[in-house]
């Protein structure tokens, strides 16, 4: 009854695993169709600053960057690359029409690999232990 329980509870571990993994490749797939389709605005830095690591890590560099859209209304980009930026550099931002809060910067990576390990190894260890689970019944 012991090894079921602590089967049910890696299951359940795995699966949040698993929807982890599956938000970080909705969130890749998203920037690949804006990157991919999306309109192209110019965009410029308002503020730089740096987000403190934690365990001794290095902090990480952020941008807020402002864009309008093509119906003139203004968004504001936080942009999370860690890439250098200086105060009022000019970006390139790509937006879908239809959301335009949903902008990206051209100059992102367009790597999908990640967030697939982790949906692959969160159903491997979902599967894994509600297998230990329902034959510890």
């Amino acid at each position: 009854m012991v090894r079921a329980s602590i089967g049910l509870l890696c299951g359940a571990a795995g699966l949040i695993c698993l929807v982890v993994g599956l938000r970080a490749v909705a969130r890749k797939v998203r920037t690949h169709r804006a990157l991919s389709t999306g309109l192209l605005a110019e965009g410029r830095v308002l503020q730089t600053y740096v987000v403190p690591g934690d365990q001794g890590r290095a902090g990480v560099r952020r941008a807020a960057v402002v864009f309008r859209s093509a119906d003139g209304r203004e968004f504001l980009l936080d942009d999370r690359s860690g890439r250098p930026r200086a105060v009022n550099d000019r970006v390139l931002v790509r937006y879908p029409q239809a959301r335009p809060q949903h902008a990206v910067l051209d100059d992102v990576p367009r790597r999908v690999a990640g967030p697939a390990v982790v949906i692959c190894c969160g159903t491997v260890f979902v599967a894994a232990c509600l297998f230990a689970a329902v034959q510890t019944l």
